[in-house]
């Protein structure tokens, strides 16, 4: 009798996790959206738009499985998080990189190429994003999808995928339209009759920002609505959330992939932002955001493979550390002596700063053995999900020894991303001894910094081919279920 009501229990708590891990999150996706409706200034975003990027493509992981259209939305703006990381790299070259002289130039350029992506890429992105809503709406009864306020009036999907459209292309526009100025500015000006509109740029891109400010929250807010229309239609979603159960969930193959897909961008994005981004000497973009990128791809990481997770804890807690030691010694150092000069008059000055460059090496070291603590994750994630087609047998001992050089390989790509850590946090140490290369030695070492940037892309493109080559070889060895 303990039994049977044991084995009822057990039954009832395994419906009761199925029917929550089908449960589709349309608030996280509206989340996403909360990040996408404000303007820019120039290239400078001050609600990063990646960041919605990123939540809006983990949230449509469930649908992706139920509709090729939401696939390949999702896939859309997996690109758009690359495209608008790419910024970031932009903001490094106008104010950490190009002359003074030439920033007014180089904001108009990189303003004009980002939204004529914007306008290529994002664009589509909202169209695929809500065709993709359109065909779930074709095979699940409901009210929110197709339904309309007017009797032969547009859908509320489509009015809201217009709406979508002309905002993208809006904010473009009305982004480049205070940056053209630059044409005209006091250095491309001979005539001195002519009026240099770029002392208004301040006023020009106030004008521009209202509106699309207000455009933007318009597009929120029908964003928001659709969103909370679709949560009141209860017969679509648990039509949709009965489909997943039923189709997607039995199939193991299907998760292992999401979760090793969804935890490499999130490591690849924490690595990519190891790379200091200095805007007057200020880094905005802090070591310590790392973490909020690896915490969660530990977690999705876990749920399929079985990994240390001490020591992840222990190095990304070393990590969190020598960060906070390191912004501590450089603002210590810059507070008391303000100019690298002091070295060569003060031992004292000399001795702080060499202070920050061993907190500097020692921040190096520990990335390189979180490094090697993330590599031992994902050998296990080699050994447990690549190497073969699941589903056939392993019959021979020359399908053993390929399977193993198959895992070799991929241990191979790993061990090069290390190597390249290495080479990076070398020319992080050596450009933290700028400052004294130019007390001592009274020359200028600035192109230390291209050094130090272009190892540290050379180390983000590493990672990126060890983890795209495991990521392959995951999705060949669960192609068949």
């Amino acid at each position: 009798m303990q039994n049977n009501r044991y084995d009822r229990g057990q039954k009832n708590r395994a419906e009761k996790r199925s029917v929550q891990s089908a449960r589709i999150p349309w608030s996280a996706i509206a989340l996403a959206f909360v990040f996408m409706f404000n303007p820019y200034i120039s290239i400078v975003d001050p609600l990063p738009d990646f960041i919605g990027y990123i939540i809006l493509s983990i949230s449509l992981v469930k649908l992706s499985m139920l509709s090729e259209g939401i696939a390949e939305a999702r896939r859309a703006f997996e690109r758009m998080i690359l495209i608008d990381g790419a910024k970031f790299l932009a903001l490094i070259w106008v104010f950490g990189i190009d002359a003074a002289s030439e920033r007014n130039s180089s904001l108009l350029l990189w303003s004009f190429v980002f939204g004529l992506l914007e306008v290529a890429f994002l664009a589509p992105s909202f169209a695929k994003l809500f065709d993709g809503f359109g065909e779930l709406g074709n095979f699940h009864v409901n009210f929110a999808i197709h339904g309309s306020k007017y009797i032969n009036g547009k859908s509320h999907t489509e009015k809201l995928k217009s709406l979508s459209v002309f905002f993208v292309v809006f904010r473009a526009v009305m982004t480049l339209l205070p940056e053209l100025s630059a044409l005209g500015s006091t250095s491309s000006i001979e005539n001195s009759n002519v009026i240099d509109l770029y002392r208004y740029i301040g006023v020009m891109r106030g004008f521009c920002f209202i509106p699309t400010l207000v455009v933007g929250i318009c597009w929120l807010v029908r964003a928001i609505r659709y969103i909370a229309r679709i949560r009141r239609d209860t017969e679509f979603c648990e039509s949709v959330s009965a489909a997943y159960r039923e189709k997607i969930i039995p199939k193991e193959g299907i998760f292992v992939i999401r979760n090793v897909k969804i935890a490499t961008w999130l490591f690849l994005a924490a690595m990519a932002l190891t790379i200091d981004l200095k805007i007057d000497d200020a880094n905005i973009l802090p070591d310590i955001l790392v973490l909020a990128a690896l915490v969660p791809a530990y977690v999705y990481l876990a749920k399929s493979t079985k990994i240390n997770k001490t020591s992840l804890i222990v190095t990304s807690a070393l990590y969190a550390l020598t960060s906070v030691l390191t912004v501590f010694t450089e603002i210590y150092y810059e507070e008391k002596y303000i100019t690298y000069n002091a070295m060569a008059r003060s031992s004292e000055a000399l001795g702080g700063y060499l202070i920050y460059v061993c907190s500097v090496a020692l921040h190096g070291i520990v990335l390189i053995c979180l490094l090697a603590s993330w590599c031992s994750a994902y050998k296990k994630v080699i050994e447990a999900h690549t190497g073969y087609v699941r589903g056939k047998e392993i019959e021979s001992e020359g399908e053993r020894a390929r399977i193993a050089e198959v895992h070799k390989e991929l241990g191979r790509g790993f061990g090069w991303m290390v190597d390249a850590a290495i080479l990076y946090v070398l020319s992080d140490v050596a450009y933290a001894l700028y400052g004294a290369f130019y007390a001592f030695l009274n020359k200028n070492f600035g192109w230390l910094g291209l050094v130090n940037l272009a190892c540290g892309v050379f180390f983000v493109a590493m990672v990126l081919k060890a983890l795209g080559e495991l990521r392959e070889a995951v999705e060949t060895k669960y192609m068949l279920e």
